[in-house]
């Protein structure tokens, strides 16, 4: 990252008069970081794009994971400690900790960690099993509209209920007690309402440039909860008021199934890829998330990566009074756009913004959003 710092003053006209320059070392001004203290993660694929093997060093700890596939296809078979059985849909219907194979496929106990996956005849996720003290319960059941989004989740014997925008994100869900309201702004949760009980809260939530919640602050701007994802979503932080790690460049962690929700299908981050195949048939592997690149593509809705970049702002300016004679309009972040116009003129612009970026326009005397 480069970093430049600098201040300057400027007359009625615009003009520079001075400039300052901050002498510091960047680093004594600045601090770029995450929780941890260190972190690297590695990663080996094949030709297809499966996953080979995993090492995460985080701290002094390093965990690695060597991953083994289905004969002639691209179904994970083993990670670690875990194996996986899948239907002849491609849909990922069992995955445990405990268990012996017979033939290809293993035989589990329900023990240690389970979960066993139903589907519909449209390969979505209805029903949720799990391992409780050895004996197997149903800890969520699902239900979809039309237009094949999850409308219900019942889990515990209550029954929460979603409502989303025309874009897929979550706006509204809620159950017969409480509910939480989402705003959004460019594809990513800015704000969170919840109602409990007759009385309302807001929580500011604050994202990294995937869209990922890393922070939560509640109204007064204290902060309530600091977190952290690894680069497929594992959570590697979570300390505060309430977990929030339900976060991953937007959305929704089930505890129950244990998987993220992208709308279309769902997504382990453990093995880093959809339990289920690829609806667009797209790609030359059906299960990869993002092209094995979570760093530059998130998946807005389970069927395509979509490039951050793709964030874009059109609109026009228009000034014309005498005091506002030169105007700068800047767009700053990752990527930075910057464009001068003379007082009276009307100028229409498109500026594409990486996550993390901002747009403004200031004049000598006055600075103002666009």
């Amino acid at each position: 990252m480069k970093l430049h710092c600098r201040y300057d003053e400027r007359d009625a006209d615009g003009s520079v008069h001075d400039v300052s320059t901050f002498r510091n070392a960047a680093r004594s001004i600045v601090t770029v970081g995450y929780h941890e203290t260190s972190r690297r993660e590695s990663y080996d694929y094949d030709d297809q794009g499966n996953r080979l093997y995993v090492e995460t060093r985080l701290g002094s700890q390093t965990d690695s994971s060597a991953y083994s596939y289905h004969a002639n296809s691209d179904r994970v078979r083993t990670s670690g400690d875990r194996a996986y059985v899948y239907d002849r849909n491609g849909n990922m219907t069992e995955r445990g900790t405990s268990y012996a194979f017979d033939g290809d496929d293993p035989i589990y106990e329900y023990a240690d960690y389970y979960r066993a996956y139903e589907y519909d005849l449209q390969n979505r996720l209805v029903k949720v099993s799990g391992d409780v003290d050895g004996v197997l319960t149903t800890p969520a059941t699902y239900g979809y509209a039309g237009d094949n989004l999850r409308l219900t989740k019942t889990a515990g014997g209550e029954t929460t209920r979603y409502v989303y925008g025309v874009d897929g994100n979550e706006l509204y869900r809620g159950t017969e007690s409480d509910s939480v309201s989402t705003v959004w702004l460019f594809g990513r949760k800015l704000v969170e309402i919840e109602t409990a009980g007759g009385t309302e809260a807001r929580t500011c939530l604050h994202t990294d440039h995937l869209g990922s919640v890393v922070a939560a602050t509640d109204e007064t701007g204290a902060t309530i909860w600091l977190g952290d994802n690894s680069a497929f979503g594992v959570a590697t932080a979570d300390a505060g008021l309430e977990s929030r790690t339900a976060g991953y460049t937007g959305k929704d962690y089930d505890s129950e199934a244990g998987l993220y929700y992208f709308n279309a299908r769902w997504y382990d981050p453990e093995l880093g890829r959809f339990t289920t195949e690829d609806p667009a048939r797209d790609s030359i592997n059906w299960y990869v998330y993002c092209e094995n690149s979570p760093m530059t593509y998130t998946d807005p809705d389970g069927r395509a990566p979509d490039k951050a970049s793709n964030l874009t702002f059109s609109g026009s300016v228009t000034v014309s009074k005498p005091d506002y004679p030169n105007v700068a309009i800047n767009a700053t972040g990752p990527r930075n756009v910057s464009m001068n116009i003379t007082g009276g003129q009307s100028i229409g612009m498109t500026v594409t913004l990486l996550p993390g970026s901002s747009i403004s326009a200031r004049s000598a005397e006055n600075s103002f959003g666009i």
